[in-house]
C-alpha cells in the first residue's frame, strides 16, 4: 500500500490516517465512470516514479510548480477582477 515515507511531511496521526484513506478510495475509483484522479507532487522522498507505480494520473515535478504556481495566481486575480 501506501509508504508511510508518502507522507513525510505531514506529522499528525489522524492526518496521515485520513490522507492513507482518500489515496486508497481515489485510486480505488474509475475515472472513466465518474471516479476522481488523483494528482501529486514528486518529492525527494517520493519520487515520480514512485506515484506512477501507485497510479497516480498526474504527477507535478519541482520544475512545475513555478509555472503552477503562476497558473493559478493568474486565475485569482482574473477571477477578482471579474467579479468586483
Amino acid at each position: 500500500m501506501t509508504p508511510d515515507r508518502f507522507f513525510f511531511i505531514v506529522r499528525n496521526p489522524k492526518v496521515k490516517s485520513v490522507m492513507r484513506v482518500a489515496e486508497t478510495a481515489v485510486l480505488g475509483s474509475d475515472p472513466a465512470n465518474g471516479g476522481a484522479y488523483l494528482a501529486g507532487m514528486a518529492t525527494a522522498q517520493d519520487k515520480a516514479v514512485d506515484l506512477k507505480s501507485r497510479g497516480y494520473h498526474m504527477i507535478l515535478g519541482a520544475t512545475d510548480v513555478p509555472l503552477f504556481k503562476k497558473a493559478v495566481v493568474d486565475d485569482v486575480k482574473s477571477f477578482k477582477l471579474g467579479s468586483s
